[in-house]
C-alpha cells in the first residue's frame, strides 16, 4: 500500500508534488490489499502517525470502520445535513442559520475531503469568523452558537461512519461575555417616533400617510412588547385582545409562549391602523 498527500487546489504547496507531507491537505491510499481488492481512498485523516496505524491494519487484513465515502466532500455533507434537517421538520430559521456556518466552513476550507477536516482547520475558521463591525470578530456568544452547528454537524456525520471522529468537540471554549443590549433612552424614542412621522419628506409616495403612521405603529408595537422585529413583522390581528390589551403568541425562534400587556394608545395606534393583509398588521404578504 501507498499513502500519499493529495493536496487540495488551495494549498501552496500543490506545486511539490505528493510526496510533500509538511501540510494539511489529506492523506490517501493506493495499492493492493491481502484480499486482492484494488483501494485507492481517503484514510479519513491529515495526520501521518493516524495514517500509518490506518495503513499498518489494513496491510494486516484488518477492515476499517469509519472511513468516509471515497470522494465525498465537505460540502457535499453539509448539503445532505440540512436536507436531513428539513426533512425532520427542523425550524427553517434554524436550518438557514446552519446553511450559513456551514457554507462559510466549505467556502473557508475549499473543495476538500470531508474526512481530511481536522481540529486545526475548525479552529482556524473559527478564529477568522468576523463581527458585524469592519475589523472585529465575532462575539463569543456568535462563536459559540457556530461551534455548537459544527459540533451536531459532524456528530451526524459520525452516526453515518462518514468521520472517524468529532473533530468540533475537542474545539477551546470560548469565552467572554457578549456587550449587554441596553433600551433605547426617551431621546432616542422621540427622535425615533420623530423619524417616523418625516417618513418620504422629500419624495412623493402616494400613501405615504399610511406609511408614517405604520412605522410609528410599529415602532410602539417593538418598544412595548419587547418582541424581535421578525415577530413584531408577522404579529397577526389574532394574536391582540383590544379588550384586555393583551398580545399573545408563541416566538418563531424558540416557541417560547409571549404574553404582554400594551398601553391602551398603543392598542388604539393597532387597532385603527389600515388593513394592508387581513391576517397580520404590518406584513402585506407581498413578495420582496
Amino acid at each position: 500500500l501507498h499513502p500519499y498527500r493529495r493536496h487540495t487546489r488551495d494549498c501552496p504547496h500543490a506545486g511539490k508534488g505528493q510526496g510533500y507531507s509538511l501540510c494539511g491537505c489529506p492523506i490517501w491510499v493506493y495499492g493492493e490489499l491481502p484480499s486482492g481488492e484494488r483501494i485507492r481512498r481517503s484514510l479519513g485523516t491529515c495526520d501521518r502517525s493516524i495514517a500509518a496505524e490506518i495503513l499498518r491494519r489494513l496491510e494486516s487484513g484488518k477492515a476499517i470502520e469509519g472511513l468516509a465515502p471515497a470522494g465525498i466532500s465537505l460540502a457535499t455533507a453539509a448539503a445532505q445535513y440540512l436536507d436531513d434537517c428539513r426533512a425532520r421538520g427542523v425550524r427553517p430559521t434554524s436550518v438557514a442559520r446552519y446553511q450559513t456556518v456551514l457554507d462559510a466552513l466549505a467556502k473557508f476550507a475549499g473543495p476538500i475531503a470531508l474526512a481530511a477536516v481536522d481540529v486545526p482547520l475548525l479552529a482556524r475558521f473559527r478564529n477568522q469568523r468576523k463581527g458585524r463591525k469592519e475589523g472585529t470578530l465575532a462575539a463569543p456568544a456568535t462563536q459559540r452558537q457556530e461551534t455548537t452547528v459544527m459540533v451536531t454537524f459532524f456528530k451526524w456525520c459520525l452516526a453515518r461512519k462518514w468521520v472517524q471522529e468529532n473533530p468540533a468537540v475537542a474545539l477551546a471554549p470560548v469565552r467572554g461575555e457578549a456587550e449587554p443590549t441596553l433600551p433605547f433612552t426617551d431621546d432616542e424614542v422621540r427622535r425615533l417616533l420623530a423619524a417616523a412621522a418625516r417618513f418620504g419628506i422629500n419624495q412623493h409616495y402616494p400613501r405615504v400617510g399610511y406609511y408614517r403612521q405604520r412605522a410609528r405603529a410599529f415602532i410602539l408595537t417593538l418598544l412595548y412588547t419587547g418582541l424581535r422585529i421578525s415577530d413584531a413583522v408577522m404579529l397577526r390581528r389574532a394574536n391582540v385582545d383590544f379588550t384586555s390589551r393583551h398580545v399573545s403568541l408563541r416566538t418563531s425562534k424558540t416557541g417560547t409562549a409571549v404574553k404582554v400587556q400594551i398601553p391602551e394608545y398603543v392598542a388604539r395606534e393597532l387597532d385603527v391602523l389600515p388593513v394592508a393583509h387581513e391576517d397580520y398588521f404590518f406584513h402585506t404578504g407581498a413578495a420582496w
